[in-house]
């Protein structure tokens, strides 16, 4: 089993094309590239963290797609989700506004890593400063004052892929080396 993690997705929201200058002809062309990408990559058996923004259409519309999805999604409710309806509530396999995973990692201390999720950027959060990492979405761009142990999950900064733990890993820890090297 990976664990996945994604944001931002914005199915069927047509004002997203221009809004992230996101290069679909089409909110059509868009959406069965996103599905196309996540289902060559997450397996059923895969664990799924959505961090917000699913979508922002018809319901019949977003459980459509929700249907072509794989893996096991936990949604953690961004901006565009307040209005999820039950059928489409009943998709996920959670749905919650902030959550703290623990996944196994043989190089963390203790062979373990925390991670804090949230669909907003947080700039403190628990034990950020004991290697607790924080994942997010929301801000549609890096813009965002670099912040040891934070980044941006959102699919459109990761050409429209999912990140696994090990793609996490390898971005967080090249970006505490950067960091390092601008003191």
């Amino acid at each position: 089993m990976t664990e996945f993690f994604t944001s931002d997705l914005h199915i069927g929201h047509t004002n997203i094309l221009r809004y992230d200058n996101r290069p679909f002809q089409s909110i059509t062309h868009h959406d069965q590239h996103i599905v196309a990408n996540w289902c060559e990559q997450v397996r059923e058996e895969d664990t799924v963290y959505l961090l917000g923004d699913f979508g922002m259409s018809h319901q019949q519309y977003l459980i459509s797609i929700r249907r072509q999805l794989t893996g096991h999604i936990h949604l953690i409710r961004g901006n565009h989700d307040r209005k999820i309806q039950s059928q489409l509530r009943d998709s996920f396999e959670s749905i919650k506004d902030y959550n703290e995973i623990v996944i196994q990692d043989e190089d963390a201390p203790g062979k373990h890593r925390s991670i804090v999720l949230c669909h907003y950027p947080l700039e403190a959060w628990r034990a950020s400063y004991y290697g607790v990492w924080h994942l997010h979405g929301h801000t549609h761009g890096d813009t965002l004052t670099r912040r040891k142990g934070r980044l941006n999950v959102g699919i459109h900064l990761h050409n429209y892929r999912l990140l696994s733990y090990k793609d996490i890993k390898q971005l967080i820890i090249a970006q505490e080396h950067a960091h390092e090297n601008t003191k």
